[in-house]
This record gives C-alpha cells, sequence and structure tokens, in this order.
C-alpha cells in the first residue's frame, strides 16, 4: 500500500518523533491495533477515511469521511 510519508517537523507522540508516517504506524502498533488500523488508513493516499459512529442512539454504523473535511474542522477548531 503506497502512504503519504510526510510528518509535520513539529509532531511528537509521547515526547517521541517520527521521520515518517510507516515509523508512526509501526510505535503505535504496539499500543493499540485499532488506532494502528486508523493510522493506516489515514495515510495511505485515498481522499477518505472510514470510522464508526459511536452507537448512542442505535446500532454502530460505518461511513466514509473526506480526509480534507476532518482537517479542516481540525484547523478550524
Amino acid at each position: 500500500m503506497q502512504y503519504k510519508s510526510l510528518i509535520h517537523t513539529d509532531f511528537k507522540f509521547q515526547g517521541r518523533a517520527f521521520a515518517s508516517s510507516s515509523d508512526l504506524i509501526s510505535y503505535v502498533a504496539n499500543l493499540s491495533e485499532e488506532s494502528a488500523v486508523f493510522l493506516t488508513a489515514w495515510f495511505d493516499i485515498t481522499a477518505t477515511v472510514e470510522v464508526q459512529t459511536s452507537g448512542s442512539t442505535g446500532t454502530p454504523k460505518k461511513m466514509l469521511l473526506q480526509k480534507e473535511y476532518m482537517r479542516n474542522s481540525a484547523i478550524a477548531t
């Protein structure tokens, strides 16, 4: 699978910096498989990522979100 390998130079997770998305995914895989699966999808070259609703009002449902929209939401927050 092809990944976008760029990680922002100021990004750190648990005090660690990472040279690439693959390095970050490998590190996170040791902590949480679910998080590693999400990051793998986030860094792949597709424009969308599949997420699941919480199910607070019924059965959880899967949905596709545009990565661009998620980035814009984070910036606005």
